[in-house]
């Protein structure tokens, strides 16, 4: 059973909102975590490399086009050389898969803009919300293969059939002190941007219910948001995820 309310938010809690606006966080662009994310990267690699060569080409043929129209003495000699046509193919890949790092950092750029919007309204807003949970079985998410960049991740028996998903580094104090997985506890978040602040557990910790999640693969299954509440039971995960991967 879950319920929502809206508190003050305490000094403690403004300071870490202010800390998460204010973090930078320098991370590999790139992380290598199954054979899959290696044969991406080569794609990557190679579609930007493509790029660059085609780059090169319409260079070449600018400058052939300019020395039937033009004297000779107009065209770089070195570029009309067989040398020069094998050089400008060779920078011209490598500079295409530059733009990779380039991409990804502008990717990462807009997104640590758009968040930072969303905690500067979570500061102006002044309030948190408070969600407490009653559970009744949890299990954690092991061994899937796309939890990112925090493996730790755990569903929860909140219902007859409901099942909230919890991931994040908020998790690790409770973790620590072996109070999660719990029977009841409350989940901190921003009022508008829903980023988890901190956990309480209020009840009795719960002991992990074993279950074999391998079947769950990026490629087959949705993956769920923190916080997020699925039409499911403990059991039926894996299906419940394929079903919504589906639509």
């Amino acid at each position: 059973m879950l319920s929502r309310k809206y508190s003050p938010m305490k000094q403690a809690q403004r300071r870490a909102l202010e800390h998460r606006r204010g973090k930078r966080f320098f991370k590999p662009l790139f992380q290598i975590r199954k054979p899959g994310d290696a044969v991406g990267l080569f794609f990557m690699l190679a579609g930007f490399a493509a790029l660059g060569w085609l780059a090169g080409v319409l260079i070449l043929l600018l400058f052939y086009l300019l020395s039937l129209v033009l004297p000779d003495a107009t065209v770089p000699a070195a570029v009309t050389r067989p040398a020069g046509v094998q050089l400008t193919m060779i920078v011209s890949a490598a500079l295409g898969m530059l733009g990779i790092p380039l991409w990804l950092l502008d990717r990462r750029r807009r997104a640590a803009r758009g968040r930072a919007g969303e905690l500067e309204a979570d500061l102006g807003d002044g309030r948190v919300e408070v969600v407490t949970v009653h559970a009744t079985g949890a299990a954690r998410c092991e061994p899937m293969e796309y939890l990112g960049e925090d493996p730790k991740a755990f569903f929860l028996q909140v219902g007859a059939s409901e099942v909230l998903f919890l991931q994040g580094t908020y998790l690790d104090k409770a973790l620590r002190a072996g109070t999660f997985p719990n029977s009841e506890f409350e989940v901190i978040r921003g009022a508008k941007s829903g980023v988890a602040l901190e956990i309480c557990c209020l009840g009795k910790p719960l002991p992990l219910i074993a279950h074999d999640y391998s079947e769950i693969t990026e490629e087959e299954c949705y993956f769920p948001r923190d916080g997020e509440v699925l039409a499911a039971t403990i059991e039926t995960i894996p299906a419940s995820l394929r079903q919504l991967k589906k639509g």
